[in-house]
């Protein structure tokens, strides 16, 4: 629970988290399987196709935390992945992770 909590609420993270409805993923009380946040990379961002594995990488890093709220807490040993999912980029030249994203689980 400590790396998650610096995960999402560290100032010097390389993200800045701002999620609709604040409910850490470390907390475990049954609630809807949605989830809405905005996001955005602190950092200069170097390149189009650093933008777009960027957003690969935040396009997948609630799914997990959403999918488990509507369940109890899961035994401590419980491990967990996404299989795939699908990314479609239309304009790649206005994709920007260096200014806020929104995103809904």
């Amino acid at each position: 629970t400590d790396r998650l909590r610096r995960t999402y609420l560290d100032p010097d993270a390389p993200f800045e988290y701002r999620p609709l409805e604040y409910a850490p993923p470390w907390d475990r009380e049954v609630r809807e399987p949605e989830f809405s946040y905005y996001v955005k990379f602190r950092g200069p961002v170097a390149d189009a196709r650093t933008h777009v594995e960027l957003l690969a990488y935040l396009s997948d890093w609630n799914f997990l935390f959403t999918a488990l709220r509507p369940h109890p807490a899961p035994p401590a040993a419980v491990q967990i992945a996404t299989i795939s999912h699908h990314l479609v980029v239309h304009d790649i030249a206005r994709l920007r992770v260096d200014d806020h994203l929104y995103f809904h689980c």
